[in-house]
């Protein structure tokens, strides 16, 4: 088995049919911006600002409360992982917002938008970046 820290770092460079169209960045200096659209991308297993956009817009045009609330959630994910350090592999990929968006995507489906909705989409989706930080540094996956 080998271990995530081993592996190279995220794609750098986001683009569209092969074409890059943001610019590259170097290793450990992805902008904060851009973990967040990838959190928002690997809601559809994908590492690519591009893709981030394309959800956000697609859940847009089902409901303005649920593409607040991903972004909501998508936002904080990375910025969880930054404080507790996590994994720097798995933050570039944008796999830290993964649980935080479907989380908020859930409770908005299945909750009616109040301040209680916030609070909570906000809570839970901190404590589930907090579950995959603690997993990734106690659980070895292949």
């Amino acid at each position: 088995m080998t271990d995530i820290a081993e592996h190279s770092v995220a794609p750098s460079t986001a683009t569209i049919f092969g074409r890059p169209i943001l610019p590259g960045v170097a290793e450990d200096s992805v902008p904060f911006w851009r973990l967040v659209l990838r959190g928002c991308s690997q809601c559809c297993f994908q590492t690519n600002e591009v893709t981030g956009v394309i959800f956000l817009i697609a859940v847009l045009t089902y409901s303005r409360e649920q593409a607040l609330l991903m972004a909501m959630a998508a936002v904080i994910a990375p910025a969880v992982a930054l404080l507790l350090r996590g994994d720097r592999f798995l933050l570039e990929l944008g796999v830290f917002g993964f649980n935080s968006c479907l989380m908020a995507l859930a409770l908005g489906n299945f909750f009616e938008y109040e301040t209680a909705l916030w609070i909570w989409a906000a809570v839970l989706s901190t404590v589930a970046t907090v579950i995959t930080v603690i997993a990734v540094r106690f659980i070895s996956f292949p």
